[in-house]
């Protein structure tokens, strides 16, 4: 045992003269590896959103995958309608009731604003006015109270989040964008810890 301590003892000596003769090398690994680890964590982020077209020889590809045989496309645009689906879902199901959303209408106030669209598409506008806003308040009354069976509002969310494959990739970096940028500059400082680390093992 006192053998091996005075070999670990003499090494250490050696590498410290070693270290004070010729440090550059010492001294890059740590600074590579932070490198590497913020570069590493920047293209992983960026790969999450980007492209947001599959791009790539269509030698072979998966179904509703990212990857092919060569090629990639951002995670986000490449699964958003999935995605869309299940956010609207939860959306639906814990955060909104759509009817009582829609009760909150007054049908009074949203014949009002139907009513000169309403009035020049029928007949070229020649039903009387009092008329017009009778059949667009009972028919609004019967909308709000009936909402669930006339409008679908997870097809028309899901639609409008992946009409364009951009979309929610810009929600997605704009609502988390501090958490994003803190998981990219974690890669210099954990990079940096585990070039010490090497350091200390080289």
């Amino acid at each position: 045992d006192l053998s091996f301590l005075e070999k670990c003892s003499r090494q250490w000596r050696a590498s410290c003269v070693d270290i004070r003769k010729n440090p550059r090398p010492y001294v890059t690994i740590p600074i590579v590896a932070a490198l590497v680890g913020y570069i590493t964590n920047f293209v992983g982020v960026k790969m999450l959103f980007y492209p947001a077209k599959w791009t790539g020889i269509p030698i072979k590809r998966w179904a509703l995958q990212p990857f092919g045989l060569v090629g990639w496309q951002g995670v986000v645009p490449c699964k958003r309608y999935v995605m869309s689906a299940r956010m609207v879902d939860v959306t639906i199901s814990r955060l909104l009731d759509v009817k009582e959303v829609f009760a909150r209408l007054q049908p009074h106030a949203v014949s009002e604003i139907l009513q000169t669209d309403v009035k020049n598409s029928i007949l070229s506008g020649w039903i009387p006015t009092p008329v017009v806003n009778f059949l667009l308040r009972r028919t609004s009354k019967d909308i709000i109270a009936n909402v669930e069976k006339v409008v679908d509002v997870k097809t028309i969310v899901v639609g409008g989040l992946c009409a364009d494959r951009t979309t929610l990739s810009y929600l997605f970096q704009k609502v988390a964008k501090t958490e994003l940028d803190f998981l990219v500059n974690s890669g210099l400082v954990f990079g940096f810890l585990l070039g010490m680390l090497q350091m200390l093992q080289w």
